[in-house]
């Protein structure tokens, strides 16, 4: 539900606040958008909420990772945006 995912998305903020000593900034934003992006097409599915928990934490993971491994720019943008959508596909298609 919209709730349920405005609550989701409220605590991705606060827990992804941790994150910003490994991102840089642009990377922190372009992983908000990321889990906008990812979470407004999720609105409306019968997604489990341990489903989206797990994809809010992989999308962490994977920003964190694609950080460490020196991506950065256009290369992170689409990395990991390319991540995100494989990611709700992937929900929507097991559910």
């Amino acid at each position: 539900s919209f709730e349920n995912i405005r609550i989701f998305r409220q605590h991705f903020e606060q827990g992804s606040s941790l994150l910003r000593s490994v991102l840089r900034e642009d990377q922190h934003q372009t992983m908000m958008v990321a889990m906008f992006e990812g979470t407004e097409k999720l609105l409306n599915m019968n997604i489990s909420e341990f489903a989206v928990l797990e994809y809010l934490e992989g999308l962490k993971l994977a920003a964190k990772e694609f950080s460490l491994k020196g991506l950065s720019g256009e290369k992170f943008k689409n990395s990991l945006i390319e991540h995100s959508d494989s990611s709700v596909r992937d929900l929507v298609s097991s559910s």
